[in-house]
């Protein structure tokens, strides 16, 4: 009998391995994503930003197919696959924009992964801190280095100056930022008698925050600054007290730096009303989107109208764009069974998270949760891979043991 086991048993074994080396490579490509981010304005890296996000799909996909996972997560990408086709089959024309056929494949894979393997990615991810803390280091030093540069700041009329970095745009920088203060509090979680060299760098992709164009990412990084501050402080008396100074203190920078700016111009742009205002206009074309969804015929409600629909339909109000929000987006490029594949892996990384959590109190689950839904709102977060990996990796980090002597009380 052991002769006959053993061939399986050998076999069992190449597996694992290679599954564990996959996942491996998965983590360290996707960690990439800030920096080929960061630097995709620059020539010839939008080419090499393009190959980074293919090759984390390529090696997603390579390492589900050697990862032993449960069913219905093979169901669950079985079916993504199905909508992305059928999408494409549908969209008529040029694609206006050829990366949302990979976004909600990409969030899909990501999710499965982290909520299918949280225990092997904890310890994968805690072995191989000198290259997430290297990944930290490198992006801060190049936003550091662009600060002084005229070329890193742009103007929109009527508004002001804002930061960019070397990513050309606001809204391209704030993901990465996003993903490198969450990568910055797991090394501070990990490493927690360095805290003091981890809030110093952590003040970087504040900066970015504060200096930036989008009031979403200003609201959604300070969310995910609380965490840091979490994990930074010893006792809950002081994490109460540093949330008290950091709030007036982050309200002080705020009327001196470059968004007030913008939340000055937004709050005085002839909005008409409270929610026009509050979205920078989304909510009228967020009502027309709907309204032309709601006109769809039943198979396209259940799949949705395409990768160009969502533009096709702005375009009759004199906008070209996207939805700016991620249940509309999804609704109208892939129906609802698209928004339900984007909410499973979402909830199931959450749920397996909080049921493994380590001094993690449940407060910390409401602000992560609240991050994501303002970002998936009010900005979208599934088209921003670098958002999506960062909620992604938060959520796993709850359930990590830190360095630190946790004796909050």
């Amino acid at each position: 009998m052991y002769n006959a086991l053993a061939p399986r048993m050998a076999l069992d074994s190449r597996a694992g391995n290679m599954s564990v080396y996959l996942n491996k490579l998965t983590i360290r490509i996707i960690t990439l994503l800030p920096l080929a981010t960061l630097l995709q304005a620059q020539p010839g890296f939008g080419a090499v930003n393009q190959l980074v996000i293919a090759l984390s799909v390529a090696s997603f996909l390579l390492s589900a197919m050697v990862t032993d996972y449960p069913l219905g997560y093979w169901l669950l990408i079985a079916l993504t696959i199905v909508t992305t086709i059928f999408g494409i089959a549908i969209t008529q024309g040029q694609f206006i924009n050829i990366n949302l056929v990979v976004y909600l494949m990409f969030w899909v894979l990501l999710y499965s992964l982290f909520s299918a393997k949280l225990d092997s990615l904890k310890s994968l991810i805690t072995s191989d801190m000198q290259w997430i803390r290297a990944i930290c280091v490198i992006w801060c030093v190049l936003v550091v280095v662009s600060i002084p540069l005229p070329r890193s700041y742009y103007i929109v009329e009527g508004q002001g100056r804002f930061f960019c970095s070397f990513a050309g745009d606001s809204f391209r920088l704030s993901p990465t930022a996003l993903m490198v203060l969450v990568l910055i509090t797991l090394c501070l979680k990990l490493d927690y008698k360095n805290k003091w060299w981890y809030a110093l760098i952590s003040i970087v992709p504040l900066f970015c925050a504060f200096m930036g164009y989008s009031r979403t990412y200003l609201g959604v990084i300070l969310l995910m600054y609380i965490l840091f501050i979490w994990e930074f402080s010893v006792t809950k008396s002081r994490f109460y007290i540093s949330i008290i100074i950091g709030g007036a203190a982050a309200a002080l920078i705020i009327s001196v730096s470059s968004i007030s700016s913008k939340i000055n111009s937004t709050s005085h742009g002839g909005y008409l009303g409270f929610w026009d205002t509050l979205t920078s206009g989304r909510s009228s074309f967020w009502a027309h989107d709907m309204q032309q969804y709601s006109q769809f015929p039943l198979h396209n409600m259940l799949l949705g109208g395409g990768f160009n629909k969502i533009y096709e339909i702005n375009q009759q109000i004199g906008i070209n764009i996207w939805a700016h929000n991620d249940f509309i987006n999804l609704l109208v490029t892939n129906g609802v069974i698209g928004l339900m594949i984007y909410m499973v892996p979402l909830v199931l990384l959450i749920c397996r998270s909080y049921r493994n959590r380590v001094d993690a109190p449940r407060f910390l689950y409401w602000i992560l949760v609240a991050q994501w839904f303002i970002n998936a709102f009010f900005n979208m977060e599934y088209t921003y891979v670098c958002a999506a990996i960062a909620s992604a990796f938060a959520f796993l980090m709850l359930t990590i043991s830190g360095t630190k002597n946790h004796n909050k009380r």
